[in-house]
């Protein structure tokens, strides 16, 4: 007999086809949606960091405040210098008329106001500061001599209530420091400071004067002597325009002439080199600064373009100075630059009131902003959130949004120069 066949159509094979059918298609829909949840949550992951990175890229923004005209600005003199203190409530204004006069950031109102010890008959006629993030000051006086002082904020809680209280110290004494001394008004000073040496450098015309104060604490006995020296240079034969002292005291870079940096080894007493700064022979420097760290040197010129140099070895293994990259503000003279106190940026200002915001080392020109009319003075806070102005007999206060910019597609993926 036949073998008898297999019967693939009973109730219970059927049963158990239609169950296998109904899981297949759960379990295709289960994949199809699985995969399309994956695909979409790794996508929501891609607009989330493009979110969350986006911001990186961005520039800075700038708020302005109502402008403040306050009543002791009558008589305050022409401001030399702006200065912030860290908690944005209390700033410092010096004036030619040898005046240190503390303001409220908010309101303007004063708050305290200190005459500098400056020798009847003379005037103030230059004023230099130690590098960002050190607030030592020299003021230059007309009978050749320097006075070096330093601002402090002192933080109390008296009945529970934040008070700043400014003061003005003197750390190297109250008697100004003969600097030049033929008793020429020193045009531009310079000054920096270690634990030990003071290095004040200032001139007059084309003619250096530098002098290196020095303390020594006897181990034995706790005295403490003092010793003054005085650098000779070679002379320079072009007027200065400013005077930049190397953190380590190494070197003294002198901005003169239409555009030229001199550049002297303290160490050696001797010229590093003269080294032209433009190459257009119809631009000339017109601003300074040094950035934080005091090693680079950012430079404007009268055509709005702004230059950061440092020193650097040649493949001769020689230092030398050299220009490092460049940035355009607009087509006006830069008038002033403030660097940084944390960061490698700086906040430049030119004659028509334009607010510009630089990061050296990302390469990046974050900002460029009419805050004013005309040429003006301004400080920057520590933390380069805050920024006042004054211009035409007011104070304009300023807002400064600039979380990142250090980051730029240069600073990521090319080589960088720190």
């Amino acid at each position: 007999n036949p073998p008898k066949r297999i019967d693939f159509n009973t109730p219970e094979l059927q049963r158990k086809r239609r169950i296998r059918a109904l899981k297949d298609r759960l379990t295709r829909w289960y994949v199809l949606v699985g995969g399309l949840a994956v695909l979409g949550a790794i996508t929501l992951i891609f607009f989330f960091l493009a979110y969350v990175v986006a911001p990186l890229f961005q520039g800075a923004s700038l708020t302005s405040r109502d402008a403040i005209t306050p009543a002791w600005m009558q008589d305050a003199g022409k401001p030399l210098m702006i200065s912030l203190e860290e908690q944005n409530q209390v700033a410092m204004r010096v004036s030619d008329k040898g005046q240190a006069l503390f303001f409220d950031i908010d309101s303007g109102a004063e708050l305290k106001r200190v005459d500098l010890p400056v020798p009847a008959g003379t005037t103030v006629t230059s004023i230099g500061e130690d590098q960002p993030g050190h607030p030592l000051v020299a003021v230059g006086l007309s009978n050749g001599q320097a006075l070096v002082f330093r601002h402090t904020y002192k933080v109390s809680y008296p009945d529970g209530k934040k008070t700043i209280s400014p003061a003005i110290e003197y750390p190297y004494g109250e008697t100004p420091i003969a600097l030049n001394e033929s008793g020429g008004a020193l045009e531009h000073v310079s000054l920096n400071a270690t634990d030990s040496t003071l290095m004040l450098v200032g001139s007059t015309g084309s003619q250096l004067n530098v002098l290196s104060l020095t303390s020594e604490e006897n181990m034995m006995t706790g005295e403490i002597t003092n010793e003054q020296k005085r650098i000779d240079l070679p002379q320079m034969t072009e007027p200065v325009k400013n005077i930049f002292v190397d953190p380590r005291q190494q070197w003294l870079y002198v901005i003169n002439g239409r555009a030229q940096a001199d550049v002297f080894s303290l160490r050696d007493k001797s010229l590093n080199g003269r080294y032209k700064l433009l190459e257009d022979g119809e631009a000339q420097i017109t601003a300074s600064t040094q950035l934080v760290g005091g090693i680079s040197l950012i430079l404007g010129d009268s055509k709005g373009g702004l230059a950061q140099w440092f020193m650097a070895r040649d493949p001769d293994g020689e230092q030398r100075l050299k220009q490092i990259r460049t940035f355009q503000m607009g087509t006006t003279p830069i008038v002033e630059i403030t660097a940084e106190e944390r960061r490698k940026g700086f906040v430049a200002l030119d004659a028509a009131g334009k607010l510009g915001v630089f990061h050296s080392t990302a390469h990046r020109t974050l900002l460029v902003d009419q805050v004013v009319e005309g040429q003006g003075v301004f400080g920057l806070s520590p933390r380069a959130n805050r920024v006042i102005v004054e211009a035409g007999g007011k104070l304009q206060p300023l807002l400064l949004d600039n979380p990142h910019p250090e980051v730029s597609w240069s600073a990521l993926w090319s080589k960088v120069w720190y």
